[in-house]
């Protein structure tokens, strides 16, 4: 029996390579999405379940373009953790894998990838990305850093402040207020509600502590400005004063299971999800005005435009619905 002629060095790897996609795909996970206020859609999308982890984001100019999967533009890349339209530059700032901030050009409709403008390596995984309305500063929230970044035309991004140490164990979200570019909150694993000015160097000051478990998400109320909404790890949504330290307006309860992500709109209704198949909104008097359970999957993005709330989940499916 003759052998045949091949060389097979012993360090060869014995697991399958693979090739990152090529061409756009929309990934089973969806993990965000945001609409401007042209109701233009990006979602980010994550394979997570496969041996070869990677992620995508995707541009459609409205909803019924979704729904064909007609996108303007997409981006291929690693595990994509957020991202946010910005409007004004006509691009979209993501947090991807592993620990970079990125900002792709939308501004030309086009049957590619969308160019690659700026990136900056993070300290430490992103797990959320929130913008103020009238400012180029970008806040971004990893587990122990909350980050400020400027955005410019000319030199890119630029970091401007890191805020760490206070927290007293991992931060769990964040959020601004919109209208005001000093203002920011974030929550963690430590049960604290911290309320922060980017003139101080320091945490302005613990708004809340809650005393039976960890705070999960955060909201800024737009319409009335001292009111903060946040999440808990039991399913419940407390509705705080600025003005009153260690003090709630309002409790309620959501779901069985740990509140995911919470987004007030501009007139003061505030959306809820979870980690469960249900979307809630509550009315700036605290009652519950809007429930839905269409998805089949858990919620993870949700995200508010010309009165109507867009959400999205792990079943691969974006639900636009009317408040």
């Amino acid at each position: 029996m003759e052998l045949l002629n091949i060389v097979d060095p012993p360090n060869r790897p014995m697991n399958t390579s693979f090739n990152p996609t090529q061409e756009p795909k929309l990934h089973k996970d969806l993990i965000f999405i945001d609409v401007d206020k042209t109701e233009q859609i990006v979602v980010g999308s994550t394979n997570t379940s496969a041996t070869f982890w990677e992620g995508s984001v995707q541009v459609f100019k409205g909803f019924n373009n979704f729904i064909e999967r007609s996108w303007t533009s997409y981006y291929n890349g690693n595990i994509i953790n957020d991202g946010k339209i910005l409007s004004k530059y006509k691009s979209v700032v993501i947090a991807e894998n592993p620990f970079s901030l990125s900002v792709l050009n939308i501004g030309d409709e086009q049957d590619g990838s969308p160019i690659l403008k700026y990136s900056q390596e993070h300290l430490e995984k992103i797990k959320s990305i929130n913008l103020w309305d009238k400012s180029p500063r970008i806040l971004t929230c990893g587990e122990k850093y909350l980050s400020i970044w400027n955005i410019n035309e000319n030199n890119g991004l630029k970091k401007i402040h890191d805020y760490v140490g206070y927290h007293t164990a991992d931060i769990t979200s964040s959020c601004t207020q919109k209208c005001d570019e000093n203002l920011f909150a974030s929550t963690g694993i430590d049960r604290r509600l911290i309320i922060w000015d980017t003139r101080m160097n320091i945490g302005a000051h613990v708004l809340y502590t809650n005393e039976f478990c960890s705070l999960t998400a955060v909201s800024w109320n737009t319409d009335t400005p001292t009111t903060v909404a946040v999440g808990t790890e039991i399913g419940d949504i407390y509705f705080l004063d600025t003005r009153k330290p260690d003090e709630f307006i309002s409790v309620k309860s959501c779901f069985k299971n740990s509140v995911h992500k919470i987004v007030y709109n501009s007139t003061g209704d505030l959306a809820v999800c979870g980690n469960c198949r249900e979307v809630q909104v509550f009315n700036d008097k605290y009652e519950v005005i809007y429930k839905n359970s269409d998805h089949s999957k858990f919620v993870r993005g949700l995200s508010w435009a010309k009165g109507s709330l867009y959400s999205c989940g792990f079943d691969t499916k974006v639900y636009k619905h009317k408040i």
